[in-house]
């Protein structure tokens, strides 16, 4: 009762002076749910790879040429350090003979084993490195060369033939 008229006075103050009249609810059985519609045949679409498109020169192999110089410098790096720890070794086995200290015969030992990793990993990274420099220097000559790939999707199989021709 007091909440009717809390709404009256609301739609007196809107200036809604009309009484709506409330719809009724009729009970029945759930409306049944329509046939799904008759599947339309789908047409069958053939997916084709899209050509390849060859890269220009300048930008061909140049992250493998960028690796192979980065490794390369790191390579260098390397026999710098095997070469810093063969002096320390030669700067011990001189102090070791004025002087004999078991400490000293000890570091040596190590510094020979630390120069002889720095060269040779050094040296597999300079290796390392000309390799990769080479191999994309050889890419960026890519636009001559004819390639034959396989190419397959629904329905379809075959060879298909890219490059300069």
């Amino acid at each position: 009762m007091e909440t009717q008229k809390h709404i009256e006075a609301c739609q007196g103050f809107l200036g809604k002076t009309e009484n709506r009249p409330q719809p009724a609810v009729a009970a029945g059985p759930p409306p049944a749910p329509a046939p799904p519609p008759a599947a339309a045949p789908v047409p069958e679409a053939v997916v084709q790879a899209p050509a390849a498109v060859p890269m220009p020169s300048s930008e061909a192999g140049s992250g493998l040429r960028t690796t192979g110089a980065i490794t390369a410098v790191v390579g260098g790096g390397g026999l710098i350090a095997g070469l810093a720890f063969n002096l320390k070794a030669n700067s011990l086995a001189n102090d070791v003979r004025a002087h004999y200290d078991p400490s000293k015969v000890s570091s040596h030992g190590t510094y020979v084993t630390l120069g002889w990793i720095g060269y040779g990993a050094g040296a597999a990274c300079v290796a390392g490195g000309a390799l990769l420099y080479y191999l994309g220097w050889r890419d960026g000559d890519r636009g001559s060369k004819v390639a034959i790939m396989p190419a397959a999707g629904p329905g379809v199989a075959g060879l298909a033939l890219t490059g300069a021709m």
